[in-house]
């Protein structure tokens, strides 16, 4: 998905919010018969937005790596939640409110589920190949980035390696079919057999995590991170997400990049466009060296702002075409 439909994303999901946020607002004001009817037809209407939400939000956080993103799911879900339980104390008291908890766990759990519901309810021999399948889909691919190499490692743990369900058979089979390119080729020989899955596994450890190595490598994507050229509200947001991902991951492997203050202060800076650096240089103390947490802190609220004025600046050219169109059509004579 290209930065363009990022966005295009990120707004569709704010319209979803402003949905919520009209019908709990009628929910708190509902005062006649005719109001009922009508917020029966809104809450309809409010559960597929949750269902869309939930696919335009995994849809962002696979491209959008960001704190800010688990906080904007747990404050839609907060007014989700709070929304429907007032509109079950008006109409349905009785109702289960639970219904969409479970909604949200599964859509979020969808690979986990699929794959140990399937493997502890089945034992047959078909169903055996139907949860290597499972798997193999739901794993991510590692090309041999040592870059990546860390959240493969998680996610492999979690969803195969830690799978007490899955045999060592199963295992070795999800496994080579998650790797490509050179990350295979340590692992292609071994025949694919229970007996030998522990050992491939150890071997691709004693290969990948390599801490020498991931450091060197988050360091120099620091380093390598593209210069911003001009102020766009996508272009930095898309350079903050860079950025944070390889110093988080810096701080996981034992070396905090906040630490290295003038430093890391200067290599920041000397990728941001004119505009930001001059923001910067207004805000920061002008006797004192800045933390790079404060950095940070303004890069995220600056790209924020601009998404924000972009959006509107956006609105305002569509109503303007929108207004230029419908003049023209008066001057074409009948």
């Amino acid at each position: 998905m290209s930065d363009q439909d990022t966005a295009t994303q990120i707004k569709r999901r704010g319209v979803l919010r402003g949905q919520l946020t009209r019908f709990l607002n009628d929910v708190n004001e509902v005062k006649t018969d005719s109001n009922t009817e009508i917020l029966k037809i809104k809450r309809k209407k409010i559960k597929k937005s949750w269902e869309l939400f939930q696919k335009i939000q995994l849809e962002i956080e696979m491209q959008v790596q960001d704190e800010s993103e688990d906080q904007y799911k747990f404050d839609f879900e907060e007014l989700y939640f709070l929304a429907v339980s007032k509109y079950n104390k008006l109409f349905e008291p009785q109702q289960d409110t639970n219904e969409q908890v479970d909604q949200n766990n599964e859509s979020q759990n969808q690979a986990m589920s699929q794959l140990t519901t399937t493997a502890r309810s089945n034992s047959t021999a078909s169903n055996q190949a139907l949860i290597v399948k499972l798997a193999a889909l739901n794993v991510p691919t590692f090309s041999g980035d040592y870059k990546e190499w860390s959240t493969f490692h998680d996610m492999f743990v979690a969803l195969i390696h830690g799978n007490e369900a899955l045999t060592d058979f199963q295992k070795i089979f999800c496994l080579k079919s998650a790797f490509t390119s050179d990350a295979l080729m340590v692992i292609q020989s071994f025949e694919t057999s229970n007996k030998n899955y522990t050992i491939a596994w150890e071997c691709l450890n004693e290969r990948y995590n390599n801490k020498r190595i991931l450091v060197k490598n988050h360091t120099k994507a620091i380093f390598d991170l593209d210069p911003l050229e001009d102020e766009s509200a996508i272009k930095l947001r898309k350079f903050v997400n860079k950025l944070f991902g390889n110093m988080k991951a810096l701080e996981s492997l034992g070396h905090d990049p906040n630490t290295w203050g003038p430093m890391m202060i200067h290599i920041i800076c000397t990728k941001l466009d004119s505009a930001t650096l001059h923001a910067w240089e207004v805000q920061a103390p002008k006797s004192e060296i800045s933390n790079v947490s404060d950095l940070i802190q303004f890069l995220n609220k600056r790209f924020q702002v601009l998404e924000a004025v972009e959006g509107a600046q956006n609105l305002h050219g569509e109503a303007e075409q929108k207004i230029r169109a419908a003049d023209q059509k008066e001057k074409i004579p009948e």
